[in-house]
């Protein structure tokens, strides 16, 4: 049977990716989705800023390994097209023999969000389950300080999974 990416939806296309390898057809196919997805948005964006959370809580658990990033980089792909410009901060880990963004470690996104705001962008989304951990609460703290300072740059959480603990998103900041 061939393997054909177009049949597939991106998040899917991001986890194959994961086990098989990302290959030009299958970077074409998600291009080709994400630019079609970004296009049926009823909003574009001027220049934007995306922090991406690629900590170890992004890998997922035993039965949907991976699937909190795949779908992370399925929203990052959206957002790209749906952009004029777009900054992405902490330059995350991504693995230049696969291509893929590796989930490791704790989650540090305070200075992400910092470069972001100097960077001047329109709208900041950052893109994490909202486990912080380095430290908790930095997020929230930095987004205060801000606000105070004048700085009113909206800023949204795409939260690729829900927390039971929170009986649903698990917000970085009751600001966002």
């Amino acid at each position: 049977i061939k393997f054909n990416p177009l049949n597939y939806d991106a998040v899917k296309l991001y986890i194959y990716a994961y086990k098989q390898g990302l290959t030009p057809e299958i970077t074409a196919a998600l291009n080709a989705k994400a630019q079609k997805s970004a296009t049926a948005l009823p909003v574009q964006f001027g220049k934007i800023g995306l922090l991406i959370d690629n900590s170890q809580s992004m890998m997922g658990d035993e039965t949907q390994y991976l699937r909190p990033m795949a779908i992370t980089l399925a929203v990052r792909d959206v957002l790209k097209k749906a952009s004029q410009e777009c900054i992405v901060a902490n330059d995350v880990d991504l693995n230049l023999s696969t291509g893929l963004v590796t989930p490791s470690g704790d989650t540090a996104l305070a200075m992400g969000l910092v470069e972001l705001m100097e960077a001047g962008v329109e709208q900041i989304f950052i893109l994490s389950d909202g486990y912080e951990n380095t430290p908790a609460g930095r997020v929230n703290e930095v987004l205060q300080l801000a606000r105070k300072m004048g700085i009113q740059t909206p800023v949204f959480q795409v939260s690729p999974v829900m927390g039971a603990e929170s009986k649903g998103i698990r917000k970085l900041s009751e600001s966002i």
